[in-house]
């Protein structure tokens, strides 16, 4: 299937899933296994604003869905 590059509700959607690790290492590996459990994209993960060491701290998944078929 050919998705119309202007149309909206073909284009792949960005949303962010929260998740809670000790480091970015951490974290990245936990969003990547959601993805591939979820069959979406992983887009990046975005750290906290304050980076608190040795503490678990909240982490965002950002996914790219797949677009609608």
């Amino acid at each position: 299937m050919i998705t119309d590059p202007e149309s909206p509700d073909e284009q792949p959607q960005e949303y962010d899933e929260p998740i809670i690790a000790a480091n970015l290492e951490e974290a990245e590996r936990i969003c990547r296994a959601k993805a591939q459990q979820d069959g979406t994209k992983l887009v990046r993960v975005k750290q906290p604003s304050r980076i608190k060491p040795g503490t678990n701290q909240q982490y965002r998944c950002i996914f790219e869905s797949n677009p609608i078929e």
